[in-house]
């Protein structure tokens, strides 16, 4: 399929949704409802041709995750086909493509072994204040496979995987609700039961660098059952610097993950000066003996 078709129905989606926006009418300033369009289109191309193939039938969860996020804020969510009035539009756009190439081995064929994903996500308030973040995540082509997991087929390629990468949609997501609504509609995503919404929100508060959020983060790193959200958690503590996190980083030191370790140790390098590294017990005697000090 030609992608200006594409657009077309891109186009389409966005004026209905534009034209329920304005039938809406004022509304509360507070934005409790959210109308979410979403627009995705994924692609393939064949070893012998030259122009892509859209694939029917075929979506990532970029809604559900746009939902979890949602109702973690406590804000309810309306679709187009509802003809409901709302106070925000979600418009989340997604252009996705397998990359494949030739192998030998394991079997001689032409494998979807990588996936590219681009796309927007645009939230307009109420009183027509728009928010934009744009992404663009890929996974790369095997060099060489050993196992072949079905990818001969394009919708086997690694999509998922993609979505999920830090910087992708939930990063978008995560940057235009903190636009719009503020820290308050942000936060309670780092309490949410999908790892990749927990991980990439842990991430993008540390880019924000507001150090209220710290004994959120510190909440994950010591409570969260999923390894990513943990070091993400530690590495945006480091960033924000804020020294009532050093004890908990002294104890991640103790985590069963490398990558927990390690950006707990970097944290703790980066906020007080020291450099004792991985080692758990040289930080807890630093850590004793300042707050000797201070008692004294």
């Amino acid at each position: 399929m030609k992608r200006g078709i594409c657009y077309d129905r891109l186009l389409q989606a966005v004026l209905a949704a534009v034209a329920l926006f304005a039938a809406s009418g004022a509304v509360r300033a507070d934005a409790q409802t959210v109308l979410i369009v979403v627009d995705q289109i994924y692609e393939y191309r064949e070893p012998s041709q030259i122009t892509y193939t859209e694939m029917d039938d075929f979506d990532l969860p970029a809604l559900a995750l746009a939902e979890d996020m949602l109702f973690a804020a406590d804000m309810d969510v309306v679709y187009p086909e509802d003809e409901s009035s709302y106070d925000a539009l979600l418009q989340i756009t997604i252009r996705g493509r397998a990359l494949g190439s030739s192998y030998f081995q394991p079997v001689k064929a032409y494998l979807y072994t990588g996936a590219q994903l681009d796309g927007a996500v645009v939230l307009t308030s109420a009183d027509g204040e728009t928010a934009r973040s744009n992404f663009l995540s890929e996974t790369q082509r095997q060099f060489e496979l050993t196992i072949n997991l079905g990818y001969e087929d394009p919708r086997n390629a690694p999509f998922v995987t993609t979505l999920e990468q830090p910087g992708g949609l939930v990063n978008s997501l995560a940057r235009v609700f903190h636009q719009t609504w503020g820290m308050d509609a942000l936060v309670p995503s780092l309490y949410e039961h999908e790892p990749v919404i927990r991980s990439s929100v842990a991430k993008y508060l540390g880019d924000v660098g507001d150090p209220s959020v710290t004994p959120d983060l510190i909440d994950v790193l010591a409570f969260d059952d999923d390894e990513r959200a943990r070091w993400e958690a530690a590495w945006s503590l480091g960033r924000l610097g804020d020294e009532q996190a050093i004890p908990s980083l002294i104890d991640a030191l103790e985590d069963s993950s490398d990558d927990v370790r390690w950006f707990s140790s970097w944290s703790l390098r980066t906020i007080t000066g020291e450099s004792f590294g991985p080692d758990h017990d040289a930080w807890m005697q630093w850590w004793a003996g300042q707050n000797v000090a201070a008692e004294g």
